[in-house]
């Protein structure tokens, strides 16, 4: 990520610029529009050398720090230990359940 500033205390009218040469695999996009966002809402405001925007940009990298654990959530439910519900079991209908459902058809169709 390459800005082009106009310089803390240039004057209007001066083209002197600095460039800040941040390559893109440690820049961070948030921390830069983060900054380019407190630029704008300071714009009338006096910010002192340390808030600059040049500075807020040039430290808009990553960080370095590495994962020790994973990103996994703390309360995860255990689902994986519970039983499943099996198959459903199909039982042959006797002469009595199928006279049963016959009548209960012709009822219903009636």
């Amino acid at each position: 990520m390459v800005f082009d500033l106009a310089n803390d205390d240039s004057v209007a009218g001066n083209s002197r610029t600095k460039k800040i040469d941040i390559p893109p695999e440690q820049s961070s996009v948030a921390q830069a529009i983060a900054a380019i966002r407190h630029a704008i809402d300071t714009w009338n405001e006096h910010v002192p050398r340390s808030s600059s925007m040049t500075i807020q940009l040039r430290g808009a990298t990553k960080d370095e720090s590495t994962r020790t654990k994973s990103k996994t959530a703390r309360y995860q439910p255990n689902l994986k230990d519970k039983p499943t519900t099996g198959g459903p079991e199909v039982v042959k209908a006797t002469l009595a359940k199928k006279q049963m459902y016959k009548s209960l058809s012709h009822a219903l169709a009636a």
